[in-house]
């Protein structure tokens, strides 16, 4: 580990054990002048101002977080969006609250364009906001029966042929809600579970109907149980 990661770290490590507190913000800003000239310190910046938002919201301040991020977002390419998806999930949440959708709606639209279909649940999550706050734009009528149908294809989910787009999106989101909760109470019975009584687990799971997406992981989990 180089030390700029290091130092990042033990900083964030430092932050987040003490409940976020707004004396970090100083910090987190020397710690990026610190190493202004440093090879990957944009990298850095990123996720050092990533840490600011997160800061401003868990102290109350949303409208501070929320700029941070359109900054963030202003400066990201198509593929630095994605990999910093959490961004824009963060940004469309934040906005709703402040009564800020339309600034982050653009970015919003770029995401959801890429169609990268491995970010499903951000990606679905994302597209539910998009069409509650802009059902009548032309994107969701022109564009978004594809993007729904990369995520469902994804997740292994078949709609109803018949149903609205902001039907499907609805109900496959609600699915994916029900999943995750089956999802998280499994892994906590999985990993708590003998070895011997893992597959009894893993069966009770299974007969839950997951979507293929979550039957993937659960037996992903299983197959990489060195008892197993």
């Amino acid at each position: 580990m180089n030390v700029i990661n290091q130092e990042f770290e033990t900083l964030y490590y430092k932050a987040a054990t003490n409940k976020l507190d707004l004396k970090y913000l100083e910090e987190i800003q020397a710690f990026c002048d610190m190493y202004q000239a440093h090879a990957d310190i944009e990298t850095f910046k990123i996720r050092a101002k990533s840490l600011m938002s997160l800061i401003y919201v868990v102290n109350g301040l949303p409208e501070k977080s929320f700029e941070i991020d359109l900054e963030l977002l202003s400066k990201f390419s198509d593929e630095m969006l994605l990999t910093y998806y959490p961004r824009i999930s963060h940004a469309v949440v934040t906005s709703t609250d402040i009564g800020r959708t339309d600034e982050v709606r653009p970015f919003a639209l770029r995401y959801l364009l890429n169609k990268n279909a491995d970010h499903w649940d951000s990606l679905l999550s994302i597209l539910a906001w998009y069409i509650k706050h802009y059902s009548d734009s032309r994107e969701v009528s022109d564009k978004f029966n594809d993007v729904f149908s990369s995520i469902a294809l994804m997740m292994g989910y078949l709609p109803d042929p018949s149903a609205s787009l902001a039907d499907k999106v609805s109900s496959l989101s609600e699915e994916r809600d029900r999943n995750h909760k089956n999802m998280k109470q499994f892994n906590s019975a999985y990993f708590k579970a003998a070895n011997e009584d893992k597959g009894q687990v893993l069966s009770g799971y299974l007969e839950t109907n997951p979507l293929p997406v979550f039957r993937e992981m659960a037996l992903r989990n299983f197959k990489n149980n060195p008892e197993n």
